[in-house]
């Protein structure tokens, strides 16, 4: 490997550090988001500069090595293990245990998944999230003519409304599964769209999570771990720094050699 290449194996180690550490930081800054899931970079190697018998002296028994060139950090990996739960004493408040997502409809009708319960009733009657966007639920009575009374959910999404004649069995607050988390990509503010759309309602089925009503689920991040991974980096970044400051400082001195 030449200098030129030394180069760019430490600029990629400061480039892959320097994208770990704003991972982090927006894992820090998101420390009291409702629902938030911590990430973490993917790192991987850049590609390899296969080394031949005709580039370094190599035993005739030995076998074809390579260097690789760098590193590079991959698109986010989102933590989706539990958070804790936080009571809020609201009735349109909802956290889910386990495994599963509530569903909300954006402005084209397309489905996207969170964990984020704080919904409301809109003017309409309609269960909608802090941005008006609606709530996905099964319906037994269109939601614009769920009747007033207090809102009653059950662990598997059972929604019943309390009326001065009785109780009213109204819906069913879904909860959806992706085919696989990995097919579940950043769709902003703690929303995910399943790509290809695969998806399913898994309310009472083995494995389905449930759901508490008047609480919210915490962000997941770990500050502690995150501290560590931050100081860890940091020393990773230094070191490449200096490295590099190192190769340039041979680079120099090769270049007043052939002068």
């Amino acid at each position: 490997m030449n200098i030129q290449s030394l180069l760019q194996v430490n600029k990629a180690g400061m480039n892959g550090n320097q994208n770990n550490l704003d991972i982090i930081a927006n894992n820090l800054a998101n420390l009291t988001t409702t629902g938030f899931k911590a990430k973490s970079g993917a790192f991987g190697a850049t590609l390899n500069n296969q080394i031949n018998n005709q580039e370094v002296p190599l035993a005739a028994t030995s076998n074809q090595m390579a260097l690789n060139t760098g590193l590079i950090v991959g698109s986010d990996i989102d933590d989706f293990r539990q958070g804790g739960l936080q009571t809020t004493g609201q009735k349109t408040d909802f956290a889910l245990q386990g495994n599963g997502f509530f569903g909300v409809r954006d402005a084209n009708n397309q489905l996207l998944l969170t964990r984020v319960g704080d919904f409301k009733r809109d003017a309409q009657g309609t269960l909608v999230t802090d941005t008006g966007l609606h709530v996905a639920t099964t319906d037994r009575i269109p939601q614009n003519q769920w009747p007033q009374g207090e809102m009653a959910v059950s662990a598997n999404g059972d929604i019943t409304i309390q009326t001065p004649q009785g109780s009213v069995a109204v819906g069913q607050l879904n909860i959806y599964q992706p085919r696989s988390l990995n097919d579940l990509q950043p769709a902003g503010n703690t929303m995910y769209q399943a790509q290809g759309g695969a998806v399913q309602i898994i309310n009472g089925t083995p494995g389905a999570g449930s759901i508490t009503q008047g609480a919210l689920e915490n962000a997941n991040v770990d500050m502690a771990s995150q501290m560590a991974d931050m100081i860890s980096t940091q020393r990773a970044y230094q070191l490449n720094a200096k490295a590099l400051q190192a190769t340039d400082n041979i680079l120099n001195v090769t270049n007043n050699f052939n002068q």
